[in-house]
């Protein structure tokens, strides 16, 4: 084994394993950093995405039936637990999209009641402007 381990010693540069641990060792250090950038722009599209389906959930008057609130414009108020049921979603997910909603100013999230905490929301576009 030693006479291994002097030959590799003596034929390190002939046989590129420097090129290869090197190689090896940058590809590591570059893989690293990118797969946390990676995952970030994928949850950043997977929210946009979401917020993409809640803006054009809010904004289908069609599909909330029954007696809810409702601006002075007519426009329906729905709780976030429905669009979740609608959109078969958790409930947290939707509120927090409706919350990022909310900051761009697309849709007014409207707060829960003491009985129900789910918020409410509200489209603040028209139907052909919901695409992001």
């Amino acid at each position: 084994m030693a006479n291994l381990w002097h030959w590799i010693a003596l034929n390190w540069g002939p046989l590129g394993i420097g090129t290869c641990i090197g190689g090896a060792f940058s590809l590591f250090v570059w893989f690293i950093p990118n797969r946390k950038e990676w995952k970030v722009e994928r949850q950043e599209k997977a929210e946009k995405r979401l917020d993409s389906k809640v803006l054009n959930a809010l904004a289908d008057q069609s599909l909330w039936k029954g007696p809810r609130p409702m601006t002075g414009a007519g426009i329906l108020a729905v709780r976030s637990a429905e669009i979740a049921q609608h959109l078969k979603m958790d409930n947290n997910l939707v509120a927090d999209s409706l919350e990022r909603l909310a900051d761009q100013g697309r849709a007014s999230n409207q707060g829960g009641t003491l009985d129900n905490p789910s918020p409410y929301g509200y489209s603040c576009l028209d139907k052909t402007s919901t695409q992001i």
